[in-house]
């Protein structure tokens, strides 16, 4: 009985092994405070000015669905003006969720680039994995050696 309990709990604990970025628009999705893109693998911050892009990995290294590399990279080649392109992987306990913390500061950092260089297409490149598999607080630490092989494959 408690080994089913626990077995439960854990279940109940885990993070979806699917891609966050479902969405994959052959032009970016436009969010604004209206708008949410938060499936989207392909966005424009109107307000802030820059793109961001999301390809998303399993935990061998494939991709999800590699509609969003190549809607990615169409839309990178699509315009003749200079871009800035900072490419980001997260790691160990993150993923590509509008709720992770990697991401709202990958678009700060955004953010702070298309402030500084407004005469650049300021583009970023989310790579996501499921680097967290336990939502459970206090069981987090120990997936360290299982998300640790993973990150050395997908590096």
């Amino acid at each position: 009985m408690k080994r089913s309990l626990l077995a439960l709990l854990l279940m109940m604990g885990c993070t979806q092994n699917a891609p966050f970025r479902s969405q994959i628009p052959t032009s970016p999705c436009l969010a604004s405070a209206v708008q949410s893109c938060n499936a989207a693998s392909l966005l424009f911050d109107e307000q802030d000015g820059y793109s961001l892009g999301f390809v998303e990995f399993d935990d061998h290294g494939h991709y999800y669905d590699q509609r969003q590399a190549e809607a990615l990279l169409q839309w990178l080649g699509s315009d003749s003006r200079p871009q800035y392109v900072v490419v980001y992987t997260h790691g160990w306990h993150h993923n590509a969720s509008d709720t992770d913390n990697n991401v709202r500061r990958f678009k700060e950092s955004l953010r702070e680039i298309k402030h500084r260089n407004p005469q650049l297409r300021v583009v970023g490149v989310y790579l996501g994995w499921r680097g967290e598999t336990l939502n459970v607080h206090w069981l987090r630490a120990l997936t360290f050696w299982n998300r640790r092989a993973v990150s050395q494959d997908l590096g």
